[in-house]
This record gives C-alpha cells, sequence and structure tokens, in this order.
C-alpha cells in the first residue's frame, strides 16, 4: 500500500506531467500611511549603560539593603508619556514585554493613561457611599489603626 502512495507521488513529480504558467503584470501599492502627527525625537536610540557600575581597581563597591520602601507606591517623576505615544513599541509587543518581567507590569498608552484618570475621576464625584476606605482610615472606624500598615495611612488602600 505504502509502495502504491510513494509511486502515484512520483509519477505526479515527472517533468513532462508539470505545467508551469508565468504571468506578469503591473502591481499597484497603495501609498504609506502618512505619519506627520508623530514627533520624533532628535535622538532616537537610548544611550546603553551599564548593568552594575564600573568601580576603579582599588575601590570596593558600598553594600546596601534593597529598600524596597521605596518601591512602593505612585511614581512621582516619571508618571506621563513624553511623546504621547506608547511607552517603548507597540501595544502588543508591550504586552508580551510585560508579561515577561519579574514584576507586575502593563502595557500603556496616551488613551489609557486618560480613560483611567477619567473613571478615577468619575467613581470618585459618583461614589454615593460616604464610608470610603480613606474616611474610615482617618476616623479610626472599629479601630483599624491597631491593624493597618503605615502604607494604608498614607495610600488609603490604593497601592499595595
Amino acid at each position: 500500500m505504502l509502495l502504491g502512495q510513494c509511486r502515484s507521488v512520483i509519477g505526479i513529480l515527472k517533468p513532462e506531467l508539470m505545467q508551469l504558467a508565468l504571468t506578469s503584470g503591473i502591481k499597484y501599492f497603495p501609498p504609506p500611511k502618512n505619519y506627520d502627527d508623530i514627533v520624533i525625537p532628535e535622538r532616537p536610540r537610548l544611550r546603553v549603560f551599564d548593568k552594575v557600575p564600573l568601580y576603579p581597581p582599588n575601590l570596593k563597591p558600598p553594600k546596601m539593603q534593597k529598600r524596597l520602601r521605596y518601591m512602593r507606591g505612585p511614581e512621582t517623576v516619571h508618571n506621563t508619556l513624553q511623546l504621547k505615544q506608547y511607552g517603548v513599541v507597540v501595544h502588543d509587543m508591550l504586552r508580551i514585554i510585560a508579561e515577561r518581567l519579574p514584576f507586575k507590569a502593563e502595557p500603556i498608552s496616551q488613551e489609557l493613561l486618560e480613560k483611567k484618570a477619567a473613571s478615577e475621576k468619575w467613581c470618585e464625584e459618583n461614589n454615593t457611599n460616604k464610608f470610603t476606605l480613606k474616611y474610615i482610615i482617618q476616623n479610626n472606624m472599629g479601630g483599624c489603626h491597631r491593624f493597618i500598615s503605615k502604607y494604608d495611612h498614607k495610600w488609603y488602600g490604593k497601592y499595595f
């Protein structure tokens, strides 16, 4: 049975049985998209930095703690996009990169930042419950100061 299948395949591959139809024509390619609204910075590439700083041979690098408490809470300096586009490249590529990072990350664009800010503002304005977490912590309702952390006092449970 296998031999019969091989013969039929070999029969198809004989040059006298093959026919080629060559055609040519003019191809039309539509003009590329207009990207005039995108501002390109003067320096398109970032500088490459070493992962570990180089110290002179006679100097020993200082030993330090990680100080994870500094990595908590909102970013106060770099919290907007300078060019009003994506953080680094297109959204799908950023999503792949964000999944592989050793910490929680999400791809972001200017539109998403504006939507998040608008939704937070809307939720704050249209909240009918007067017992928000901020109100509860400020008024020590239920003696919550005994069991909440100092970060909850600072950011009222928003960044954990």
